[in-house]
């Protein structure tokens, strides 16, 4: 079973492009300390982890620290939920 990382939106509810939607794309160290996040309405394109657990690790990650000095965790901004995927849904996280 594989799992992706379904996206409410951010946890302070202003409205973004990719609010309900499964990420596709991540990469925190783009786009200064906002990252770069790609999603796409369709769970087979989705962004796909071998365990609930890697796909926590994905949400988390961090890119450097923010100028308080905390860790920069750019997903972490995002209300979501990781899900199991249906079978079809193949695609791997990137190296």
């Amino acid at each position: 079973m594989k799992y992706g990382i379904f996206l409410h939106g951010l946890a302070v509810g202003i409205p973004t492009d990719v609010d309900g939607k499964w990420l596709s794309y991540y990469d925190p160290t783009k786009r200064g300390f906002r990252g770069e996040i790609r999603a796409t309405d369709d769970a087979a394109k989705a962004l796909a982890f071998d365990s609930f657990e890697d796909a926590a690790m994905c949400w988390r990650q961090a890119s450097g620290t923010r100028p308080d000095g905390r860790p920069n965790r750019p997903l972490t901004a995002y209300s979501v939920e990781i899900k199991p995927l249906p079978s079809d849904a193949v695609r791997e996280t990137p190296d």
